[in-house]
């Protein structure tokens, strides 16, 4: 019975080990490097402030406390003109020509709708919008508004970074056997245990593409009491069912 139990509890571990990696968390490289503060006796910059945000929250801020990153009013007059002038007579409330609306945003708070923006960078960086044979403002006006435009997303997103949701990170093959033989001390084979992993450019340790499909965990499964069966010692142990007892009573 003990060596029963050291089977199975085993074979659960193994299956953990499977699941979970120290991948999962947060690379040391996320952290802010200590050459991006400011360096000694270094003039401000207009956008030194918002980018320190993206640093450290000051103290008693919020978590996930969005800070405003406001633009020069002369740019921002400028830029709301060449919008009323040029796109709102296609993109606005009542026509949302392609399902666009500039006659609501206000380009002194890019942050309010970055999407929208970034979609206004990219026609106007190429000179695409508006089409031709509409009128068109002239190439210093689109060099100015994509100007603006992009240094204000950019100081909005240092100011409120967004890595994104980190992916849960399992082991691969590779990495699942190489555990087993530093904790175990047992060589097995992994390719007739596990199937390949999926890969990414190449490598097959991408948290990203290492899913868990009911199929894999099966697998894992399996290969977890094998293992845990050899390294108890007695490979002929099998799983412990659940077994129902009824209670005698005596008079």
């Amino acid at each position: 019975m003990a060596k029963r139990a050291i089977g199975v509890a085993g074979a659960t571990a193994l299956l953990v080990l499977a699941t979970a990696s120290p991948g999962s968390a947060a690379s040391p490289g996320s952290a802010a490097s200590p050459g991006s503060a400011a360096s000694p006796g270094s003039a401000a910059s207009p956008g030194s402030a918002a980018s320190s945000g993206a640093l450290a929250q000051p103290p008693g801020s919020a978590a996930g406390e969005r800070r405003t990153v406001e633009g020069a009013p002369v740019a921002v007059a400028s830029t709301r003109a060449l919008l009323d002038r040029y796109c709102v007579t296609c993109h606005n409330d009542r026509l949302r020509t392609a399902g666009l609306t500039l006659a609501g945003v206000d380009p002194a708070h890019v942050g309010a709708d970055p999407a929208i923006w970034e979609k206004v960078v990219r026609k106007l960086r190429t000179a695409t919008m508006p089409p031709a044979p509409r009128p068109r403002p002239d190439a210093a006006a689109y060099a100015d508004t994509v100007a603006y435009l992009s240094g204000a997303l950019d100081r909005y997103a240092e100011a409120n970074p967004d890595p994104g949701r980190p992916a849960v990170q399992r082991l691969n093959r590779t990495e699942y056997v190489n555990a087993i033989r530093d904790l175990l001390a047992l060589e097995v084979d992994g390719r007739s245990l596990l199937p390949a992993d999926e890969s990414s450019y190449g490598f097959d340790n991408v948290g990203d593409v290492l899913s868990v499909s009911p199929g894999l965990l099966e697998r894992y499964l399996l290969a977890a009491a094998r293992i845990s069966r050899r390294a108890v010692g007695d490979p002929t142990l099998r799983p412990i069912g659940r077994r129902r007892c009824s209670r005698r009573t005596t008079a």
